[in-house]
């Protein structure tokens, strides 16, 4: 099940990064799961690779130019600006099924603290709920201002921003 996956709880951690698709492994088991090899420049100058999972089989080629914010080796969020294509909607409905998961849950825990009187253990939980609801809706607005910057902004202004940020480090 995606959204049972702790990832979304890191999506402060992300990176922003400018790729050149140099070679696609492509495999098939429930989804299609891209491997990218990412092209040697100015902006990537080690050989990395990411993982993405999707249940579209089209959504890279080679030599696409396309701008990422992943999490380690795994990518989070991309705009494909060869196909015109990206993923905002995906992230975002995955984003709002943690969230609505976790009301439930607290919603559970809340009925469960007045059924048994508010023991120990029912408030811990629910406080646990409510430091993990607070962490995904942080995480939900982080998520929507890089949905924002990826699309109201120029794939010139990104690279221009990141060679900026290269020179500063």
């Amino acid at each position: 099940m995606a959204f049972m996956s702790f990832d979304t709880f890191l999506y402060a951690k992300t990176d922003l990064r400018v790729l050149t698709i140099k070679e696609i492994i492509l495999e098939k088991k429930e989804n299609f799961f891209y491997k990218i090899k990412a092209k040697k420049d100015k902006l990537n100058s080690y050989d990395e690779s990411f993982i993405y999972s999707d249940k579209n089989p089209d959504i890279f080629k080679e030599n696409d130019e396309i701008i990422i914010s992943n999490l380690g080796k795994k990518i989070i969020l991309f705009n494909n600006y060869s196909n015109n294509y990206n993923n905002f909607k995906k992230a975002k409905k995955i984003h709002l099924l943690n969230f609505a998961f976790l009301c439930f849950l607290n919603i559970f825990f809340i009925i469960l603290a007045i059924l048994n009187h508010f023991n120990m253990l029912n408030c811990f939980l629910i406080l646990l709920g409510f430091l993990l609801l607070t962490m995904n809706l942080i995480n939900l607005l982080l998520l929507n201002k890089q949905i924002y910057i990826l699309q109201n902004y120029s794939q010139e202004k990104i690279k221009y921003f990141l060679e900026e940020k290269l020179k500063n480090s």
